[in-house]
C-alpha cells in the first residue's frame, strides 16, 4: 500500500515541503497491528487491510495549515504523537493504520489524572477537526485520540474542535485512555470500538461526547459531508453499534481546576463552573473488563481511590454532567464496584475538587431510555444533585445516595484520606429518581434517595418508606428521607411430593391482599400441570388519626383518619365556632380621614372598622408670599390651620439670568478652550466661544515623536506641541520602533 494525499486550499508545493519536514525517514516496523484485540472485534471495526512491514512509515505528521485527506496510510511513531492537527486545519483519514509505540510507562507520581503514560497517538488542538474512517489508531502509552487547548466557540457558527470516528477502532493497549477531551472539545464515534487498559473515554467538564451506530454517523451533518458512497456501502448493517470498553471505567467525566488559558479569557471561572459536560449515547455498549487492566503501580492513596471506583461503567468526578443513554447496554465487571453509574468527590491536581458557592450548580442528570439494565447506582458527590430518569426502561438493582460523613468514612477506611474534606464542605445534594412511560424498577437492596416519582403506568417492585413511615405506594411522588426496600421473600410453603416425581414448584401468579380483598400466590410445577394456591385473607382497615385541623370562627375543622395498610382515609368534621367581637381602637375624624370605631375577635384576631363620621376638610390660610428668582417662579404658600399640611400657588414667572464674564480657558493638545460666564444671582455657568485643541490640523490629540531616550524595557515619545512624554514597551528584537537591540528587562 502507498501513501496517497490530497491537498485542499493550500498550494501543492507547500504540502511537499511540509511532508519533507514531517516524515523523518522509513524504517522496518514490527507487525504490531491489533495484537490486543480479538478477531471478532477486528472483523467489525477499523482497518481491515493487510499490514505491510516494509511500507510502514516511522514518522510524525504535523498539520497546521489548511486541510488534508490521507488514504491507505500506515504510520508508526515512537514516544511522541504520530499525528498532530493544529489551528483550524481539517484532517480526513481513510482505511489507514496509525500507532504510537512507546517505552513502557509507569504511573505518574503524586496526584494526577490517574492514567499511565506520557504521549498520545494523535493530538488535536485549537479549532482543528479530524475524521477517522474505517481506520485503526493504537497506542501503548497515554492515550489514542486526544484533544486539548480547544478554542471555545464564542460566536454563532464559529468552528469547534472535534474528532470523529466512523467504523473505526481506537485501542490503548497498556494504559491511559482510548479518547481524551479537554475543555470545549467534541468527540463523536459511530459504529466504532474504543478500548483501553484503563479508561475508555475521559471528558473534561465542558466536553461533549456523542456515540451511536453507523446510521447515526451517516445522518450526522458534519461527518456525512465527508463520507463517500464507498465508506457508507462498506456497512450493510447500519445498526452496527459502538463499543466503549475500559479496564477500569468505560467513561469518566471529570472537573478541572487548572488555571484557564488565554483562549478562555471571555469566560469567568465562576461561569465555567456552571457549564456541564454533555454525553449522548445511542445504540452503544459501555462496559468494564478488569482483565484488560495492566495494574500499573500508583502511589498508595491514588491506588486506594482508583480501587474505590474501579469497575464502574460511568464515573462522574466533581462536575456537572448531562447524560442521555438511549437503547444502550451498560455492563459492569462483577469483580469491581458493580456500579453502572458512580459519582464521587475528586481532589487531585488535574481534576480539582470545587465546593459550590451557591445553590445554582446544574448538578448531574442521567436519562436511561428504552433499556433493560441490571446493576447498581451510587451518588457519592454530596456537593451536587443527581436526577435519574427511567423512560420506557426496566432497571434491576439498587440506587443509593451518600452524604459527607459517608464519604469521609470511606476515604479513611479504604486508605485515600487525602480526599477527605473539612466540615466547611458539609452539604447534602441527593439522588432524585423518576420513572416514566411504563418503566419498571426491580429493587434488589435497600435504596436511599431524596426524591422518587413515577407515572401511573410505571412499577416500583419494592416497599417505599418516607421519613421512616411505610407508604402504600399509591402516591406518585415522594420527597424527603426516601428508602425503598426489596419485596419480602416467597412464603415458606412446601407442597406434598408426587408419587411419580418430586414437584418443582415456581410462582406463576402473585396478588397481594388488600384491606378489602383477599390475596393469593399460585404455584405450578415446572415438570407437570400440578398447581396449588395459598390464600391470604383481606386484612381489614386499621384506621389511625394522622391529621387534625382546629375549627376557626368561619371554617370547619376536622380529624383525619387513614388506614395504615392501604392509605384509605376519611375526615370527621368539627363545626366552626363563630366570632366573638369586642371594642378595640378607633379614631375621630380629621381633615382627610373619616371617624371610626374598631372591633376585634377574641378567638381568631380578625378585625373590622365601624364608620361614624365624614372627614372634616382642610382650613386653609395664606402663610407666606415668595418672590420670583432666576430658578423658581414667585408663589403663595397656604397652610391648613388644623393639620399643618401646605400647598403652593405659583403665580409669578421666573426672572432672566444675569451672566457676567468670569475667565477664558486656553486650548491644549487634548482639550478645547472656551470663555466662562457666571450668573450673578444664582451662580449658573455658561460656556461660550469654544476653541479647537492645539495641533488639530495634524490630527486630534498629542503630536508625538521619538525622543531618542530608551531603557531596557521602554522607549519614549515627546509631544512637539505641549511636551507631554509617554513610554511604550519595546516591540521585537531589535525594537521595530526605536531599533534598541539590547537585553530586555
Amino acid at each position: 500500500m502507498g501513501l496517497r494525499l490530497q491537498r485542499i486550499d493550500v498550494i501543492f508545493v507547500c504540502f511537499i515541503l511540509m511532508l519533507t519536514t514531517a516524515f523523518i525517514g522509513f524504517k522496518n516496523a514490527p507487525a504490531v497491528f491489533a495484537t490486543e484485540a480479538d478477531s471478532q472485534t477486528d472483523a467489525l471495526y477499523g482497518y481491515v487491510g493487510e499490514y505491510d512491514e516494509s511500507s510502514a512509515m516511522e514518522a510524525s505528521l504535523n498539520i497546521s495549515l489548511g486541510n488534508q485527506v490521507l488514504d491507505d496510510l500506515q504510520l508508526i511513531n515512537h514516544d511522541n504523537p504520530a499525528v498532530q492537527v493544529l489551528g483550524s486545519s481539517d484532517l480526513i483519514v481513510r482505511d489507514s493504520y496509525i500507532r504510537t509505540q512507546s517505552t513502557p510507562q509507569t504511573a505518574p507520581s503524586g496526584d494526577s489524572l490517574f492514567i499511565a503514560g506520557s504521549a498520545p497517538a494523535t493530538l488535536n488542538q485549537e479549532s482543528s477537526q479530524s475524521y477517522y474512517i474505517n481506520s485503526t489508531v493504537e497506542s501503548t502509552d497515554l492515550g489514542v485520540l486526544c484533544s486539548v487547548k480547544a478554542l471555545p466557540a464564542l460566536q454563532e457558527n464559529s468552528k469547534e474542535l472535534a474528532v470523529y470516528l466512523f467504523g473505526s477502532k481506537a485501542v490503548a493497549n497498556d494504559g491511559g485512555c482510548g479518547a481524551y477531551l479537554d475543555l470545549f472539545c467534541n468527540f463523536f464515534a459511530f459504529g466504532s470500538n474504543i478500548q483501553s487498559a484503563e479508561i475508555g473515554i475521559i471528558s473534561d467538564t465542558y466536553g461533549s461526547v456523542v456515540l451511536g451506530n453507523i446510521s447515526d454517523g451517516e445522518n450526522n451533518a458534519e461527518l456525512g459531508a465527508v463520507l463517500t458512497d464507498e465508506n457508507k456501502n462498506r456497512y450493510s448493517d447500519k445498526e452496527l453499534d459502538t463499543l466503549i470498553e475500559g479496564g477500569r471505567n468505560a467513561l469518566v467525566v471529570q472537573s478541572t481546576s487548572r488555571e484557564l488559558s488565554q483562549e478562555y479569557k471571555d469566560y469567568l471561572k465562576e461561569e465555567l463552573q456552571l457549564l456541564s459536560a454533555s454525553i449522548q449515547a445511542h445504540d452503544t455498549i459501555l462496559k468494564t473488563d478488569l482483565t484488560l487492566d495492566k495494574n500499573v503501580e500508583y502511589p498508595e492513596q491514588a491506588q486506594a481511590y482508583i480501587d474505590h471506583t474501579k469497575g464502574s461503567v460511568i464515573l462522574v468526578k466533581s462536575t456537572n454532567a448531562e447524560i442521555t443513554l438511549d437503547a444502550c447496554e451498560l455492563l459492569a465487571d462483577e469483580n469491581g464496584t458493580g456500579y453502572l453509574i458512580q459519582t464521587v468527590i475528586s481532589n487531585d491536581t488535574s481534576s480539582g475538587f470545587a465546593v459550590p458557592e451557591s445553590e445554582s450548580y446544574p448538578g448531574i442528570s442521567a436519562v436511561i431510555k428504552d433499556m433493560k439494565v441490571s446493576g447498581n447506582i451510587a451518588h457519592e458527590d454530596y456537593q451536587r444533585d443527581f436526577s435519574l430518569d427511567l423512560v420506557s426502561s426496566e432497571f434491576t438493582g439498587a440506587m443509593n445516595q451518600f452524604g459527607f460523613a459517608a464519604w469521609q468514612d470511606a476515604a479513611q477506611k479504604e486508605g485515600f484520606e487525602d480526599y477527605c474534606t473539612d466540615k466547611a464542605y458539609d452539604t447534602h445534594h441527593g439522588l432524585y429518581v423518576s420513572l416514566a412511560k411504563g418503566s419498571v424498577w426491580n429493587v434488589t437492596a435497600d435504596s436511599y434517595l431524596t426524591g422518587l416519582e413515577f407515572e401511573p403506568d410505571c412499577t416500583v417492585n419494592g416497599i417505599i418508606y418516607l421519613n421512616g413511615v411505610e407508604q402504600s405506594g399509591k402516591e406518585m411522588s415522594y420527597t424527603g428521607d426516601v428508602v425503598v426496600k426489596p419485596l419480602p421473600g416467597t412464603p415458606a410453603t412446601t407442597p406434598e411430593p408426587s408419587e411419580t416425581h418430586e414437584h418443582n414448584f415456581e410462582i406463576i401468579e402473585w396478588v397481594d391482599q388488600t384491606c378489602t380483598t383477599d390475596g393469593h400466590i399460585t404455584y405450578q410445577c415446572t415438570e407437570c400441570t400440578e398447581s396449588y394456591t395459598d390464600i391470604y385473607p383481606a386484612t381489614g382497615h386499621d384506621f389511625v388519626a394522622v391529621d387534625y385541623l382546629a375549627p376557626g370562627c368561619e371554617t370547619d375543622g376536622y380529624v383525619y383518619y387513614e388506614c395504615s395498610y392501604c392509605g384509605e382515609g376519611y375526615a370527621d368534621p368539627i363545626p366552626a365556632t363563630g366570632h366573638n367581637w369586642i371594642r378595640e381602637g378607633g379614631s375621630p375624624a380629621d381633615c382627610t380621614h373619616p371617624g371610626f370605631k374598631g372591633w376585634v375577635c377574641t378567638n381568631c384576631g380578625d378585625t373590622y372598622l365601624e364608620y361614624i363620621s365624614d372627614p372634616l376638610g382642610h382650613d386653609w390660610y395664606l402663610k407666606v408670599t415668595v418672590p420670583p428668582t432666576c430658578e423658581v417662579e414667585g408663589h403663595d404658600i397656604y397652610e391648613c390651620a388644623r393639620c399643618s399640611e401646605t400647598y403652593s400657588d405659583y403665580n409669578v414667572p421666573k426672572i432672566e439670568h444675569n451672566f457676567l464674564y468670569s475667565y477664558m480657558k486656553a486650548p491644549t493638545c487634548s482639550s478645547y478652550g472656551y470663555d466662562l460666564y457666571t450668573c450673578s444671582m444664582c451662580g449658573e455657568l455658561l460656556y461660550l466661544n469654544y476653541r479647537a485643541p492645539v495641533g488639530t490640523d495634524k490630527g486630534y490629540g498629542h503630536t508625538y515623536v521619538l525622543s531618542g531616550e530608551y531603557d531596557t524595557v521602554y522607549h519614549y515619545y515627546v509631544c512637539v506641541e505641549c511636551g507631554t512624554i509617554k513610554a511604550e514597551i519595546h516591540y521585537g528584537n531589535p525594537c521595530a520602533e526605536c531599533g534598541y537591540d539590547g537585553p530586555k528587562g
